[in-house]
């Protein structure tokens, strides 16, 4: 059996709770735009840079309460960013470097996938459907929950990614159990088999109707077990 932890956080933050038994696990980091089996490169997602430079001049005009840019190698913040949003920055990106602007990106031998951000909640709809407009397709937005949004690269996320993992192993989805949360867990969550929404789970994965209290979760996976291939949490 696989045991996968799938997040829109940064793979060493993942390590930061598996010290001990990392190398047994495999890690969808970023959505799934960086993949590690235990502490070896699987596959990554790369943006083109002119498509970084593009959507960083777009959010430059949107003014987001906090932008974070997302690197193979580290993520990136505003070095004039408050003492407050760097913490919280570093919960999520332990490995996070300030730049005094966002040129500097372009000096770094690092691969970028992924910007994370927010806006104030009244402004939300208004400015993500201007970025929609405006990246052209180039890069969807997800909500990562606690009131963050994703832009990713289209069709890289954590259900096409698990289906990579699972041609690599020769699973396939009636094999997967998932459970999720968040914007982020959709795709994976519709598509395989066994799906499990947690209590606190946002509204568009309640619609889902796999809801379950956390006793009917326990009965279940006790009985899967020994049917599943690969266990995917979020």
């Amino acid at each position: 059996m696989a045991f996968v932890v799938a997040s829109g956080n940064q793979y060493f933050q993942f390590r930061t709770f598996f010290l001990r038994n990392y190398k047994n696990i495999t890690f969808l980091s970023e959505n799934g735009a960086n993949i590690l089996i235990g502490d070896q490169h699987f596959c990554n997602a790369e943006l083109p840079k002119n498509i970084v430079m593009h959507t960083l001049n777009t959010l430059d005009k949107l003014d987001p309460i906090n932008l974070i840019v997302c690197g193979k190698k580290s993520a990136y913040i505003l070095e004039d960013a408050t003492v407050e949003q760097i913490s919280n920055a570093k919960f999520y990106y332990p490995r996070i470097r300030p730049v005094r602007s966002w040129n500097e990106l372009f000096n770094e031998d690092d691969t970028f996938f992924k910007f994370a951000l927010s806006f104030d909640p009244s402004e939300i709809t208004e400015k993500l459907t201007i970025l929609q407009t405006t990246l052209k397709g180039s890069l969807i937005h997800i909500s990562s929950g606690h009131g963050n949004i994703d832009l990713i690269i289209p069709g890289v996320n954590k259900y096409t990614r698990l289906k990579l993992l699972g041609k690599k192993w020769h699973i396939s989805d009636s094999e997967i159990a998932t459970f999720g949360d968040s914007g982020n867990d959709l795709e994976m969550l519709k598509h395989t088999k066994y799906s499990f929404a947690m209590g606190n789970a946002q509204e568009q994965i309640k619609k889902l109707q796999i809801q379950l209290s956390a006793l009917i979760i326990l009965r279940h996976c006790l009985t899967l077990l020994n049917q599943l291939s690969i266990v995917i949490i979020k």
